[in-house]
């Protein structure tokens, strides 16, 4: 695997879960590709220590990629 393909797990150390380190990488396609592997991984959709819950996190973002994220919230609205 190369280096820039691995995924580091274990937070950011702010109390966050992976995911949410995910959620707020403010590349459209890296954020996408990212918490797609890490929900397929079976990684769960918890808050961190502060409350910040995924989805809000998620949705706070002000720029989207509606077609490319619409599987992804999908994805967390069922969970």
């Amino acid at each position: 695997m190369a280096a820039s393909a691995r995924l580091r797990v274990g937070g950011s150390g702010f109390g966050t879960s992976p995911l949410l380190d995910a959620i707020r990488n403010r590349g459209i396609g890296a954020r996408t590709r990212i918490m797609n592997r890490l929900r397929g991984d079976g990684v769960g959709v918890g808050g961190d220590v502060r409350g910040a819950r995924v989805l809000d996190t998620f949705l706070a973002h002000r720029i989207h990629d509606f077609e490319a994220e619409a599987p992804l919230l999908q994805r967390l609205l069922d969970d």
